[in-house]
């Protein structure tokens, strides 16, 4: 079952701490979906995830992204 955190309408910080808290909370290998609409704040988590060695999937719907990710 993938796990979805609703960013929409959420500013900087914010979609970083919530991406930041369901990774501390899930387990290896569950899968994690971020949906965000703000360009920024998706740039923001992208960065994170990449950094920190998260492989991530992105699709664009209109406005708004979808990130997958399986917890490391």
């Amino acid at each position: 079952m993938t796990k979805v955190i609703d960013c929409k309408g959420m500013l900087c910080p914010k979609p970083l701490i919530e991406t930041k808290k369901a990774l501390k909370e899930s387990k290896v290998g569950e899968s994690i979906e971020i949906i965000l609409d703000n360009d920024t704040s998706c740039k923001n988590v992208l960065h994170f995830l990449n950094d920190n060695g998260v492989k991530n999937t992105i699709t664009q719907e209109g406005k708004l992204f979808r990130v997958h990710i399986t917890v490391p």
